[in-house]
């Protein structure tokens, strides 16, 4: 489980973040969660060069960690995204965990 100092640390880097575009990735854990901070979300893709940026709120949920509204990308997104960068295994993944596999 996720740490109060944890929580604490993940909300004033969340704060920090909210007020503008971020145009960086930051990747790290928290106790056993994996956490990664994203702005402005491009892919590039083989042979196609970069798509326009993703328009993010159409696929944002917003899950309950510790008291706080922390917002996530949909798992169909994610699934959607890894094919198109042609990381076959890591959506298969994602598809077989939204099918309950």
């Amino acid at each position: 489980m996720v740490t109060k100092h944890h929580l604490e640390a993940l909300k004033i880097i969340y704060d920090r973040l909210a007020d503008g575009a971020v145009t960086w990735v930051v990747t790290g854990s928290l106790g056993m969660a994996l956490v990664k901070i994203m702005g402005a979300l491009q892919k590039r893709i083989t042979g196609q060069g970069w798509e326009e940026p993703v328009e993010v709120a159409p696929h944002r949920q917003f899950v309950n960690v510790g008291g706080m509204k922390v917002p996530v990308l949909s798992l169909v997104y994610e699934q959607e995204a890894y094919l198109k960068l042609g990381r076959v295994e890591r959506a298969a993944a994602i598809g077989r965990w939204l099918l309950g596999e």
